[in-house]
């Protein structure tokens, strides 16, 4: 279950979210009563529309209290009388207040410093049981991602005791969303989420509608587990795409994103395996990284020196691939054999712009596949030094339009919202009748596909070669044939997204 904390300043928004979570099918709501300018109990209790955790959180437990301690204890007794289900009651002052009715007692102890040994979370859940708890709440700082097996591993013990008492423990900050997220097949009786995206109570909590998104609810002991690791990782897609074909097929399995520094990419992937997760797409700036990390790595991705997919196998061992190659390959054939329905890459002349990695992969595909390249990218030193490495042509910017090719694929960011009203090539740069493939996504329809459009060119987006690599890391995950239409519209109904 997912218990979502509202905080706002007055009683009244309060009440009226509330109402707007228990419409929305929300069945547990925490109410931050030191977030109001005048905390009135009674009424905001009062035909609440779902059971309530009631809690006032004092500064150095990350609240917003600042008033006096005395008032603040009133307003839990108050809560109490008032039949509240709940009431959060930090570990220092369950003992001040006794039991009373039926509100159930939430015992909690927050550290912002970081993640104790297994044995100090040991005796902090002692002390919180000997509190007359009903449930204990135990929140810890990740600095690290191993920190989430600590909080993971406590709340799996605490279930299988021999006098359980139902626990919640995860850890705060942007390494600690694992433990959040698998706060219930852990045990937990609930986890907290944030009304909107917009407003975040603790560090590293996220909104319930994207834990929703991201399959909390179906989350259960024997669920598959996938994610996504890269450093940025809010604004990416696959989540959306993947757990839409996940649903679509029926399977019993969930994805997730997890943002993953670039220094902790090893320990990371490790603690994620360690808790259960069976494969993970990877990009910026892991893809090197995985490569070395895996046991074993498929043709495409050594190659290239770069992998997008890892992969468990059931004897355990991981495999690394690269599945945007063959998407990009395969979306640019798919186009020539529109017009031709025997055109193969062989012979083709091609032009790459960009020096990054989409350049070094899609060169690399295209040379194996028997076309003549040209790379040109917009600093012409890593351009000369990355043909030099693949063993094809370099041109300089100046120079990029001076012939014209079969095939070219923009690898660069120019055309990219928010700025779609520019393109990697002058306006007639595109011979009648080649390929145009632009791996930029947002926007689907760049003004250099609709230049080479109209000059009669066929035309890939960076929409099919997404989507197309999703649906090969599907398949690699999942051993089925994927949803490739639910994934497609997916992912524009996130592009959309992005746009607003």
């Amino acid at each position: 279950m997912i218990c979502v904390s509202l905080a706002r300043g007055r009683t009244s928004m309060m009440r009226a979210e509330h109402q707007k979570l228990a419409d929305d099918g929300v069945g547990l709501v925490e109410l931050r009563l030191d977030w109001l300018t005048k905390p009135d109990v009674p009424r905001l209790l009062k035909d609440r529309p779902t059971p309530v955790v009631v809690t006032c959180r004092r500064e150095e437990d990350g609240g917003k209290w600042r008033g006096d301690e005395g008032a603040r204890l009133t307003l839990l007794r108050t809560a109490i009388i008032e039949g509240a289900e709940y009431v959060d009651l930090e570990l220092d002052v369950a003992p001040k207040i006794p039991r009373y009715g039926d509100t159930k007692r939430v015992v909690s102890h927050h550290d912002f410093t970081g993640t104790p040994s297994d044995e100090a979370l040991a005796e902090r859940h002692a002390v919180a049981a000997a509190a007359d708890a009903d449930v204990i709440k135990l929140v810890t700082m990740a600095t690290r991602p191993a920190d989430n097996l600590q909080t993971l591993g406590l709340m799996r013990r605490a279930a299988a005791a021999a006098t359980p008492v139902p626990t919640v423990a995860f850890c705060m900050g942007p390494s600690g969303l694992v433990s959040r997220y698998l706060a219930g097949r852990n045990g937990a009786p609930w986890t907290y989420a944030s009304f909107s995206g917009g407003r975040t109570l603790a560090p590293g909590m996220v909104s319930y509608e994207q834990l929703r998104a991201w399959r909390y609810d179906a989350v259960g002991p024997d669920t598959r587990l996938f994610a996504v690791l890269g450093d940025p990782i809010a604004q990416s897609l696959s989540p959306a795409v993947h757990n839409a074909a996940i649903e679509d097929a029926g399977l019993d399995a969930a994805y997730v994103p997890i943002l993953l520094p670039k220094d902790e990419f090893e320990e990371g992937v490790e603690t994620l395996a360690e808790v259960g997760f069976g494969g993970f797409s990877v990009t910026i700036p892991h893809k090197e990284a995985a490569l070395a990390w895996a046991d074993s790595r498929d043709p495409a991705a050594t190659r290239i020196g770069a992998a997008n997919t890892l992969v468990r196998g059931e004897d355990g061992k991981w495999t690394a691939s690269n599945t945007d190659l063959p998407a990009a390959l395969s979306s640019l054939v798919d186009a020539m054999r529109t017009t031709d329905p025997a055109a193969t890459l062989e012979r083709k002349t091609a032009l790459v712009l960009g020096a990054g990695g989409v350049t070094r992969a899609v060169a690399s595909g295209l040379m194996d596949a028997g076309a003549a390249v040209t790379i040109c990218g917009r600093t012409a030193e890593k351009t000369a030094a990355l043909a030099e490495e693949l063993g094809c042509v370099s041109v300089t910017w100046e120079n990029r339009s001076a012939r014209q090719y079969d095939i070219v694929v923009n690898g660069t960011p120019v055309g990219m919202h928010p700025e779609p009203d520019a393109a990697p090539l002058p306006e007639n740069a595109v011979a009648d009748g080649a390929v145009v493939f632009d791996t930029i996504y947002n926007p689907e329809n760049t003004l250099l596909l609709k230049r080479a459009r109209a000059r009669g060119a066929a035309t890939v987006s960076g929409v099919e070669m997404f989507v197309r690599q999703a649906a090969a890391q599907f398949r690699a995950f999942h051993d089925v044939d994927p949803p490739v239409e639910v994934m497609r519209e997916a992912f524009r109904r996130g592009i959309s997204a992005v746009k607003r």
